[in-house]
């Protein structure tokens, strides 16, 4: 896919397969929306917030993510959907605004932890760590602004449905990590990851 680097810097785009370019831009596209339903003065601080992590990982990744990060949205529209997954598992919002977005983006998530083949050729990888920690970001500042701004609130919300996101996070740190540690281990001692 041709490159989309509107700062300059970070690469919007550049999947390695189309397919994928269309996943993460109809998950950004559903995450904005979504997250400006919710609240237009938080979701363009999000937005901008989320925007500006991608283009500096130093910021928020060790060494070891920064090299794993690649192309892409994800962290952008990880942190917005963690922002209406706050809303939705959280708040009990059913708004189908607020709702298709975070399970959008938690299928997606989990679907890129099972996709993912390192013996392809060439590999099919992905970021996790951008995954999890943006939606786990989001979900974090949401909770903040609910604080300080309180929002409506749903339906009530069963103890299950509090745990997915959660569980998917926990999924994709584990299949990063784990990537992460057989990456290392083929590694001769004396040479560094960066």
């Amino acid at each position: 896919m041709p490159d989309f680097k509107p700062f300059g810097g970070h690469n919007y785009g550049g999947y390695e397969y189309a397919s994928d370019t269309v996943i993460s831009w109809t998950v950004w596209l559903l995450a904005t929306y979504g997250s400006f339903y919710i609240d237009p003065i938080e979701a363009g601080g999000i937005l901008a917030g989320a925007l500006y992590l991608q283009e500096h990982p130093e910021i928020w990744m060790d060494e070891d993510d920064e090299t794993f990060m690649g192309n892409g949205a994800s962290a952008v529209h990880n942190v917005q959907a963690g922002y209406c997954m706050y809303h939705t598992f959280f708040k009990g919002r059913r708004e189908p605004m607020i709702w298709v977005p975070a399970h959008a983006e938690l299928f997606a998530d989990i679907y890129c932890t099972y996709a993912e083949d390192t013996k392809a050729n060439p590999p099919i990888l992905y970021a996790h760590d951008a995954h999890y920690m943006g939606m786990f970001l989001g979900m974090a500042a949401a909770f903040v602004l609910d604080w300080v701004r309180p929002h409506k609130k749903g339906g009530p919300t069963a103890i299950w449905q509090k745990w997915l996101p959660f569980l998917a996070g926990f999924t994709m740190y584990k299949v990063q990590s784990n990537k992460e540690e057989a990456r290392k281990a083929q590694l001769p001692s004396h040479q560094s990851v960066s």
